[in-house]
């Protein structure tokens, strides 16, 4: 479905995902002496409620041809069912609300359902899914489950319950990548981490850095680059001939968890058309997550 494929193409490209197993570890370098260390390990606590909102716009434009573009927004809570200093936390994630709008579709799951539209069906099965997402203590996600009988179609489920899916939406509302957790002002660390997207599978290699702590708020920005994990075109000659990450993220430092992030993905892919000659397209796409209150 290209609405599904979308959302998950957006979030596996822009999502900064906490490492998998597989994913090197965090090389930490620093500007001399920075003071202590800050503590941006996540800090969720059972009985805590917490909403946040994700707000998506995409632009893809190809030469001589008109822009498409599209914009999605979710709200998704996580509730902590248990929360251990030491063995970790266990959250239960919730998509509570679907907006979508991409050419002639539109949905949003605040209104009536429309009982003649099979779309707007499949859509709202989404909303009301929950996830159960382990996490360590040090805010790296470990497993990802589904909490419920998925009543979705396999391609949809897969799409909207996968590990790698869950793992980018919960990048920038546990810590940034950092495997320790901690950090001085001015370090940064680098991680590289594996995911499937669109193109197949892909690699994310980020650099992170705490550039400054202010009234209890911790500003971190990334920088990032994605490229396909095989050095050879696909099918069609498809290739990513250079791709740009860049994003901000305001981290709660009394609360244990994200306040605000803006990250924006530039990505240029080139393939060849049917009689072989080169064609190429800019996808840019932004992102926005914003606790509310």
């Amino acid at each position: 479905m290209k609405i599904a494929r979308s959302i998950i193409l957006a979030l596996a490209l822009l999502m900064t995902s906490t490492p998998s197993a597989d994913a090197v570890q965090p090389e930490t370098k620093r500007r001399g002496d920075s003071g202590a260390e800050i503590d941006l390990r996540p800090r969720f606590k059972v009985g805590d409620d917490v909403r946040f909102k994700m707000s998506m716009t995409s632009r893809t434009r190809g030469s001589g041809e008109s822009a498409e573009e599209s914009s999605q927004e979710m709200t998704l809570r996580f509730k902590p069912v248990t929360s251990d200093a030491e063995q970790g936390t266990t959250l239960e994630m919730t998509y509570e609300s679907l907006k979508i709008s991409m050419g002639d579709i539109t949905f949003d799951s605040s209104k009536p359902a429309d009982s003649g539209n099979p779309i707007d069906g499949i859509l709202r099965s989404i909303v009301g899914l929950k996830m159960n997402v382990v996490m360590d203590a040090n805010g790296n996600v470990t497993s990802v489950t589904p909490a419920q009988d998925n009543a979705m179609s396999g391609m949809l489920a897969d799409q909207f319950t996968g590990a790698d899916v869950i793992k980018g939406l919960f990048g920038p509302v546990t810590a940034k990548s950092l495997t320790t957790g901690r950090a001085k002002v001015g370090d940064s660390w680098k991680t590289e981490d594996s995911m499937a997207g669109a193109l197949g599978g892909m690699k994310m290699a980020m650099t992170h850095t705490l550039e400054s702590v202010r009234g209890g708020k911790a500003r971190i920005t990334t920088e990032g680059k994605v490229a396909l994990e095989t050095t050879e075109s696909l099918a069609g000659g498809v290739r990513i001939k250079d791709s740009k990450i860049n994003g901000t993220t305001r981290w709660d430092l009394e609360n244990g968890m994200l306040d605000h992030m803006m990250q924006e993905n530039i990505i240029e892919i080139e393939s060849a058309d049917e009689q072989g000659s080169p064609s190429a397209k800019t996808h840019s796409m932004k992102v926005e997550v914003s606790r509310l209150r």
